[in-house]
């Protein structure tokens, strides 16, 4: 049995796209997930499957179209994968602590659900800012601003790839992280 971490892109995001947790739950509970738990309300799901990545990712996306009448992207992690993002972080702590603000988040990892295209990476490479931090492995990007995401060239071209990609911050990884260990 393979314990999985699912990031689902997208959802309850200002009003739009909403899905209820407790639903979620039920509905993967229903599918056969073993021990399905979710995690705040931006689709963080830890559960366990005998099932293959890109089967269980074929599955769970059709099952909450079903339900939930939009389309959903599923983004799929081992608990292995999510473990070895977080041991072989390419910034140090005294990077992270140097940029970290009260105001705002600085540090986010990126999910995407395919591998990114050579393109893709020369592109978002490109587009940093000299105050930006990025790097990329084949489906992970680690991410580090000194503002807000939401104010970087970085940050806006995620939005223009081609393949699906989801955004968490350092903090909710790292949680997702401590609860797989303890699920």
């Amino acid at each position: 049995m393979t314990q999985y971490i699912a990031f689902l892109r997208g959802i309850n995001v200002g009003g739009k796209n909403r899905v209820k947790m407790v639903e979620l739950r039920e509905l993967l509970t229903q599918m056969g997930l073993e021990k399905v738990q979710t995690y705040i309300q931006s689709g963080n799901i830890l559960f366990y499957s005998s099932n293959s990545k890109s089967l269980l990712t074929d599955l769970i996306e059709k099952e909450l179209l079903k339900k939930f009448k939009f389309q959903i992207s599923l983004v799929l992690r081992t608990f292995e994968e999510i473990e070895e993002s977080i041991l072989k972080l390419p910034f140090s702590n005294e990077e992270i602590d140097r940029v970290k603000s009260k105001e705002f988040e600085t540090f986010y990892i990126a999910f995407s659900k395919e591998l990114l295209s050579q393109n893709e990476r020369e592109s978002l490479l490109s587009c940093k800012l000299e105050s930006e931090k990025c790097y990329i492995t084949a489906n992970t990007l680690f991410l580090l601003f000194s503002s807000s995401i939401v104010d970087s060239k970085l940050g806006r071209a995620l939005n223009q790839l081609n393949t699906p990609i989801t955004v968490r911050n350092w903090k909710t990884v790292k949680k997702l992280y401590t609860l797989a260990k303890e699920h």
